[in-house]
């Protein structure tokens, strides 16, 4: 439900605690770059002189539970304040504010557009190398907090990672018999995925794609966080480096692990590092019927078996 000037004015006014004459909206547009939850960018006037660009994201006031973990903008809001920010990492969030009325909660972000490129639009292919660095650096900071806020965070567990297998099995019959082995693969990650939730656990993102990612000129802001929850790190450098070329790959696993196990990485990191990308493409491939039909398929399915045969599921 799109809010009215007014109605907007008054809620932004409340996230940046100004007086709601002191706050009008000069511009609003949709936000291309919309997933889940409808967002717009609002340009206003603060006071006689300032100018404030933000991006504002509506979704339902309750959580929504999607295959077992609770999403939504709420949920996203309570990682910007409970994680990010007693951590000490930077982000974009201002504020949540529900209108008057409504069913709805507003989460109020800067917009970040001057200065700053999502990883995937950065000319600079070392730019990935930079960011996994960032990446190894928070979950060596963040494991830390994991006890802390283990009670308000979804938790990557066994029966996470079986269901998306589950579900993937499901759409089999969509792809004809050409991928006997995608069947092996469904029934035989679930150990794998246990071994997985049952490792060292950190913050992840949980999308840490790099259309997810901002990168300036001196810092890098991942954005969306709502799928962050408790779980093994290699979760987000899968993302990270899902698509990429063999040698950025390589580069980027060794800038992250440097960063986060400066005496070594564990000498399971590899095979985990594989466990996570067969995850991220059961995730994929199980999450909507349409999935099957996707130009995408082929190269996903591709990867896929290479992992899979690597780790002896296939």
């Amino acid at each position: 439900m799109e809010l009215i000037a007014g109605e907007l004015e008054a809620c932004l006014a409340d996230v940046l605690g100004r007086d709601p004459s002191a706050v009008s909206v000069v511009a609003r547009q949709t936000n291309v770059h919309t997933s889940t939850w409808p967002s717009e960018i609002v340009d206003c006037r603060i006071g006689r002189s300032g100018r404030l660009r933000l991006l504002l994201k509506q979704g339902p006031l309750e959580a929504r539970n999607a295959h077992g973990h609770l999403v939504g903008p709420g949920y996203e809001a309570r990682v910007y304040e409970t994680v990010l920010a007693p951590a000490g990492v930077a982000h974009p969030f201002l504020g949540a504010v529900r209108p008057v009325g409504s069913p709805t909660l507003c989460l109020v972000l800067e917009y970040l557009d001057r200065g700053w490129w999502r990883l995937d639009r950065v000319e600079d292919p070392q730019a990935i190398v930079r960011v996994a660095a960032w990446l190894g650096a928070f979950h060596a900071q963040t494991t830390a907090r994991v006890r802390a806020v283990a009670g308000g965070l979804n938790r990557y567990d066994a029966e996470y990672y079986e269901g998306w297998a589950w579900r993937s099995s499901r759409y089999l019959p969509r792809l004809g018999d050409r991928f006997g082995w995608l069947a092996r693969v469904c029934r035989r990650f679930g150990p794998m995925g246990a071994q997985l939730a049952a490792g060292p656990l950190t913050i992840v993102h949980g999308e840490f794609y790099p259309q997810n990612v901002l990168v300036g000129d001196d810092a890098i802001r991942p954005v969306d966080w709502e799928w962050a929850g408790l779980a093994a790190g290699e979760v987000d450098l899968a993302a990270l480096t899902e698509g990429w070329g063999g040698e950025l790959t390589r580069a980027s696993e060794q800038a992250y692990a440097r960063a986060r196990w400066p005496a070594g990485a564990p000498d399971d990191f590899a095979w985990r590092l594989d466990v996570a990308r067969v995850y991220l493409h059961l995730r994929w491939l199980g999450d909507r019927t349409d999935r099957t039909g996707a130009p995408e398929l082929a190269a996903r399915l591709a990867d896929l078996e290479v992992v899979a045969s690597r780790l002896g599921i296939a």
